[in-house]
């Protein structure tokens, strides 16, 4: 005998609630991928990334630093003689001064 029930004719499935949650979570996670691919590889490129939510530049003696934050993630742009190149990682990273 099986225990289960049929379903009556405008009768809501339960699982509802849980398929609607797990679609707007896989969305979202798909489009916070996107927009760090999307950074990554502009970055590596020497292309400024499209999805900052705060740019600061730090201006030094010997050149200048640029700090994109965005959703995550953070971008520093070493542009100064005693070093270049970019540091990509999680928000909490911070910026690399040179010994003196």
């Amino acid at each position: 005998m099986s225990k289960t029930k049929a379903k009556k004719k405008g009768e809501k499935d339960n699982n509802t609630g849980a398929k609607i949650f797990n679609i707007a979570f896989w969305a979202i996670f798909a489009l916070v991928l996107i927009v760090w691919t999307v950074d990554y590889v502009r970055a590596q490129t020497d292309n400024d990334p499209i999805f900052c939510l705060t740019r600061v530049e730090n201006e030094y003696a010997d050149g200048v630093t640029t700090i994109c934050t965005g959703l995550g993630y953070r971008i520093i742009n070493y542009d100064r003689e005693a070093m270049h190149g970019i540091e990509y990682g999680p928000f909490w990273i911070q910026e690399i001064q040179p010994e003196s």
